[in-house]
């Protein structure tokens, strides 16, 4: 399997679209007299992962703020197990893309021998070259 068994197996999620803020931090809600103002919304789009939002702005919250937010998150929209699994999968490939545009290609290679590896991600089929 290779990158575009991935992209298949993703196009196979089934989920209902919803607004998504792909860098939905703390830092990114002002708040006004007349409530919250989300900025940096060039990103903004329809999407079918909410829960990379929430795993974005958990990453930007203080350790002991998180069960909280997680609490808050998981009682308003509860998500499937599918919608977890594609959205740890997604989460993985966006911190692979990070650690590549920082020149960190050591630990993209790590990553990538994690998504391999780890049964979670269910592609112990993918097989990654050597750096």
């Amino acid at each position: 399997a290779r990158f575009d068994d991935i992209i298949a197996r993703v196009k196979n999620f089934d989920a209902k679209s919803r607004f998504s803020h792909p860098d939905l931090t703390p830092a990114n809600v002002i708040q006004t007299e007349a409530g919250a103002i989300i900025i940096d919304n060039e990103l903004v789009s329809i999407g079918t992962l909410p829960l990379l939002d929430a795993c974005n702005c958990v990453k930007n919250l203080r350790r002991q703020e998180r069960p909280e937010f997680w609490s808050q998150w998981i009682t308003l929209s509860p998500p499937s197990e599918k919608e977890v699994h594609v959205t740890a999968l997604a989460w993985m490939l966006r911190e692979i893309g990070s650690r590549f545009i920082t020149g960190d290609f050591s630990g993209c290679h790590d990553l990538l021998q994690k998504l391999q590896t780890d049964p979670m991600f269910g592609l112990q089929d993918l097989s990654f070259p050597e750096l």
